[in-house]
């Protein structure tokens, strides 16, 4: 997933309730990066303890760690780098793969570095934060959304869901298979579309996907990228 796949976000982060931290054997998507100001560190980790606690999120986790064990296999193609292809027949609905990074601070000109990156939005810090999800090394997460290649509809065969935090703000990311998925088929999703959050269907202004002809004039330094991927020239 590249950098372009940002999504900005100004919620606010409510007022945090008092609860018990996740158990021993929760899943833990997000860590606090080395960019965090120390003075921030200790909000942040306790924003996190209440994130992973959530009964919901961890349920959503071990279905996506049952299924990704199940379903999906790594592969490695020489151009395409690590993918997840199908072991077996994948059906409809499976939950298959989430977004596992370190909560950083978002810096000016991070797009030219960071290839795999999402928003997570200002909270109540005084910057934006963003998940780093680049891959590292010793990193045996089954099914990791980061390492899910992209395709443009129609031809995905899975979509990208978020869930947000009620009690934090934060927001987790999930891969869905929306067809069925035969052995051996490589797994993809569109970046931008469609998009659902909390189950429902969304199609955020900031799409980065768009018909080339809509798209407005290119700012000094960055250039267009024509994406064939689905036979849809123009985009």
């Amino acid at each position: 997933m590249t950098d372009h796949n940002r999504r900005a976000s100004l919620r606010s982060r409510p007022a945090p309730r008092a609860r018990p931290g996740p158990r021993a054997d929760a899943v833990i998507l997000y860590s606090v990066g080395r960019s965090i100001p120390r003075s921030d560190r200790n909000d942040l980790e306790v924003l996190l303890n209440q994130f992973h606690a959530s009964e919901e999120l961890q349920a959503r986790c071990k279905t996506v760690e049952i299924n990704a064990r199940q379903y999906l296999s790594l592969d490695l193609d020489e151009d395409l780098g690590q993918r997840y292809k199908a072991t077996i027949l994948i059906p409809t609905g499976k939950y298959l793969a989430v977004y596992f990074g370190s909560l950083e601070r978002a810096r000016l000109g991070e797009e030219d570095t960071l290839n795999h990156s999402m928003a997570q939005g200002k909270l109540d810090f005084k910057y934006e934060l963003i998940i780093d999800g680049t891959p590292r090394r010793g990193d045996t997460h089954p099914g990791r959304l980061q390492l899910v290649n992209h395709c443009c509809e129609p031809d995905n065969n899975s979509v990208c869901e978020e869930w947000s935090c009620p009690d934090t703000g934060l927001t987790a990311f999930f891969l869905r298979s929306v067809r069925d998925i035969p052995p051996d088929v490589e797994v993809k999703f569109p970046y931008q579309k469609p998009t659902f959050k909390n189950g429902v269907q969304v199609y955020p202004a900031n799409h980065f996907w768009k018909e080339a002809l809509a798209l407005p004039s290119v700012r000094k330094g960055w250039h267009l990228v024509q994406c064939n991927c689905a036979g849809t020239p123009g985009h």
